[in-house]
């Protein structure tokens, strides 16, 4: 059986890394056939922007449970609950505190710092799919909380360090711009609160441990910037 890995950034081609039986599929590539080769899993990796319309392709299995491991908020909503559970895919939240690099030249995926993995609800596939490729993962309840969680540590980490034109270590050793994390931080706890969304004390310290697990990581919204 295989996976389906759609969105070939960093973490579609990290993941496709790990997963031994696996099709990575861009935008404009045609969906794989399914006959004699059953789709196990299908794990989405693109921008945010670009969930709905791998949600909306034809030809998508059904019954085959689908994690959502894009980063942003408000992508696990009643409306695309409503039309996956038409198909009969079980969809699930995911995130992945990762430290990862995909050099589209080389082809070549740097590992920078492997952190916290989180699903919600739990699903038995992609959770012992999670463990065969080494990565241990935590089952939530509540798709909000993974979502918002994941959120607070791209808001404070991503910008500040983008702007600074530093990996996300310097967050911890420049007292400067761990100032600066500490008021986004703070904004963006009182901004979650304002939704109706309580970020704990652990959730706001996985921040800093995501910058000390990830040290040596440019992010995404760095590499974007200095493209």
């Amino acid at each position: 059986m295989t996976h389906w890995i759609f969105g070939p950034g960093a973490v579609g081609n990290f993941l496709a890394k790990r997963i031994r039986n696996n099709r990575l599929i861009g935008r404009s590539d045609p969906l794989p056939t399914t006959s004699g080769d059953p789709v196990l899993a299908i794990w989405i990796a693109t921008p945010a922007w670009a969930v709905q319309s791998v949600l909306d392709r034809a030809g998508l299995p059904p019954g085959v449970p689908i994690l959502i491991t894009s980063n942003g908020l408000g992508l696990y909503d009643d409306a695309l609950i409503s039309k996956a559970a038409a198909r009969g895919n079980p969809i699930c939240r995911g995130a992945l505190w990762l430290g990862v690099t995909w050099d589209p030249v080389s082809k070549v995926v740097t590992e920078n710092g492997i952190g916290r993995v989180e699903i919600a609800p739990p699903n038995p596939t992609f959770r012992e799919t999670l463990k065969e490729i080494g990565l241990a993962c935590i089952e939530e309840a509540d798709p909000g909380a993974v979502e918002w969680r994941k959120a607070l540590t791209n808001l404070v980490i991503n910008p500040i360090c983008a702007l600074a034109g530093r990996e996300n270590g310097a967050l911890l050793t420049e007292p400067d711009l761990l100032a600066r994390a500490q008021r986004v931080l703070l904004e963006c706890v009182a901004v979650a609160r304002a939704t109706g969304r309580i970020l704990t004390p652990a959730d706001q310290d996985l921040v800093w441990a995501t910058a000390r697990t990830t040290a040596a990581n440019r992010n995404s919204m760095l590499r974007a910037k200095t493209a």
